[in-house]
C-alpha cells in the first residue's frame, strides 16, 4: 500500500511540475532579486503590480492563467518563496513558503 501511495505521489508530482514550467515565464530576470519575511509582510492585498515592484523589485517569473497572473519571487534562502496573485492589476491573494 505504501508503494503505491509514492508512486501516485511521484506521479502527481512529475505531471504537476512539467504543467507548471511551461507556463512560467521569466518576468525581468536580474538574478539579484530575493524576499524575506519582512519584504512579504510589507505588501497588502489590493496593491497593483507597480505597486508590488516598488515594494519587492522586478526579478519575480510570472505564471499566467486565464484571469489571474502570479508573480514567484525567491527567498533568500534555497526552498523558500513568495508568491503574488493578481487578476485585474489588483493583488487578490499572497503566500509565502519558509520565508524568515
Amino acid at each position: 500500500m505504501k508503494k503505491i501511495i509514492l508512486i501516485l505521489v511521484i506521479t502527481l508530482t512529475l505531471v504537476t511540475g512539467c504543467k507548471n514550467n511551461k507556463e512560467l515565464e521569466p518576468e525581468v530576470n536580474t538574478g539579484n532579486v530575493t524576499i524575506d519575511l519582512e519584504i512579504y509582510n510589507k505588501v497588502e492585498i489590493g496593491i497593483s503590480y507597480e505597486e508590488l515592484t516598488d515594494i519587492v523589485g522586478e526579478g519575480c517569473s510570472k505564471k499566467i492563467e486565464e484571469t489571474t497572473t502570479t508573480y514567484i519571487c525567491s527567498g533568500i534562502k534555497a526552498g523558500t518563496s513568495a508568491n503574488f496573485t493578481f487578476e485585474d492589476n489588483k493583488l487578490i491573494n499572497k503566500i509565502q513558503i519558509g520565508l524568515e
